[in-house]
């Protein structure tokens, strides 16, 4: 964090000697730059490691999309060795919370290598942000 700062007062006093940028200025564009990350950061919580009693019971997901998001989340799960999509809900509003859920596919018993992907999309339009991922172990009993 101290070598970000004292890049970034850096580039402030070049901006300002050489460039003839104003620290005001450079200011307003730093803000809009951090307003753009801010915007794609997507936050979530999720349960590294559900589990279900059988292929065909609810998983225990405890997937949440925080109402500090201020965007819409749509989570997909697949299996890492085949790719396979196993679980995917519907577009989720902020302060939104599934706590278990069938899969899409019955699995036998076993663990599982997953990863969930959990897609932001703006609330005005519902348009796409990007996505981040997390990797999890489903755990099906029996």
């Amino acid at each position: 964090r101290f070598a970000y700062d004292s890049y970034r007062r850096f580039i402030q006093m070049f901006s300002d000697v050489v460039m003839e940028l104003s620290k005001k200025r450079f200011e307003e564009i730093i803000d809009e730059l951090n307003r753009k990350v801010d915007e794609r950061s997507i936050a979530l919580t999720i349960n590294p490691a559900p589990v279900a009693e059988d292929g065909g019971s609810p998983v225990n997901w405890m997937y949440e999309n925080p109402q500090s998001n201020d965007k819409y989340t749509k989570l997909e799960v697949y299996l890492d060795d085949t790719e396979e999509l196993i679980y995917e809900t519907a577009l989720m509003i902020n302060g939104s919370y599934i706590e278990s859920a069938p899969l899409k596919v019955e699995l036998p018993a076993g663990t599982y290598s997953c990863t969930a992907y959990v897609h932001g999309y703006r609330l005005a339009d519902k348009s796409y942000l990007g996505q981040v991922a997390a990797g999890l172990t489903l755990t099906i009993k029996n």
